[in-house]
């Protein structure tokens, strides 16, 4: 909901090293059947609600529950509550800050599928965006020797698109689990990287949403990913937001257990599958 709530969505705007919009649509992330659309219109009303701070001013967001005649499930629209007329967000727009998702597909195993449904090709890339993705790669994974030299990687019918950096010791296609997700989030921090630069000081900073963050990574390598993280956060002006099972992640984000409340990085626990609300402290 968070990711379909923002993004640029202009034919014209910017787009990712795998040529993705910044943006992301809940009816490619999850599967909303038609058939719930018209439960969730009898009350409007209790539809989750996102709320933004945008230059100073809060705009909640109403996810509301919609069909669309291309699609065979349904869609959310961000509507705008008690909308003004001043206001340079349209109702039922996105909040225009550039977004990431990254989902389970980043994890689809290259080495699994059918080599006539793999493509990889070298991939142009801003020297600057490189660095990015090696000194990323190096500060999480120790003990292997990676190269700039980056490749984009696909599975057809997968919609699966991530780079890779090079290796001195192997091809760039034979990665581990934890490689491959590693070089997905390399690859939105390069995008990211890529389009601070290009905008300058119109860039307003970025939202990357992450599931299952902890997908595929031993447990010392989370704690020099939450690291590295929370470096290229603050030096890409990013949110991260990220789902985990792993309580080595919440460590990880808090060694020491109790929350610091001057870091910018919190944990939000849920409970209760059929009315989920947030655990206290």
């Amino acid at each position: 909901l968070v990711a379909n709530t923002f993004g640029l969505t202009g034919s014209s705007d910017p787009k990712s090293y795998t040529g993705d919009p910044f943006s992301a649509n809940i009816e490619r992330i999850v599967y909303l059947a038609l058939s719930e659309v018209g439960l969730a219109q009898e009350n409007p009303s209790a539809a989750p609600v996102v709320t933004a701070e945008v230059h100073g001013t809060l705009i909640k967001k109403r996810c509301a529950m919609t069909k669309r005649s291309q699609w065979r499930r349904a869609r959310v629209v961000p509507r705008t509550v008690e909308p003004r007329d001043d206001e340079a967000i349209g109702p039922d727009a996105k909040i225009p800050l550039p977004t990431i998702y990254l989902g389970i597909r980043r994890l689809a195993p290259i080495g699994e599928a059918g080599e006539e449904e793999v493509q990889s090709r070298a991939l142009e890339m801003h020297v600057d965006d490189r660095r990015v993705m090696v000194d990323f790669v190096n500060g999480v994974i120790h003990g292997a020797t990676v190269t700039p030299d980056v490749t984009l990687q696909s599975i057809k019918g997968s919609r699966k698109r991530t780079a890779q950096p090079g290796y001195a010791e192997h091809e760039a296609l034979a990665v581990s689990l934890g490689q491959d997700s590693l070089g997905s989030i390399a690859t939105a921090l390069a995008s990211f990287s890529m389009l601070k630069r290009d905008l300058g000081d119109d860039y307003p900073g970025g939202l990357l949403i992450i599931d299952e963050l902890d997908a595929g990574f031993h447990p010392h390598a989370i704690d020099r990913l939450v690291t590295a993280l929370k470096l290229q956060a603050r030096r890409l002006d990013l949110q991260i937001v990220a789902t985990t099972h792993s309580p080595r992640l919440i460590e990880a984000v808090h060694p020491d257990g109790d929350g610091n409340h001057r870091a910018p990085d919190k944990v939000v626990y849920l409970l209760d599958t059929r009315r989920p609300r947030l655990a206290e402290d």
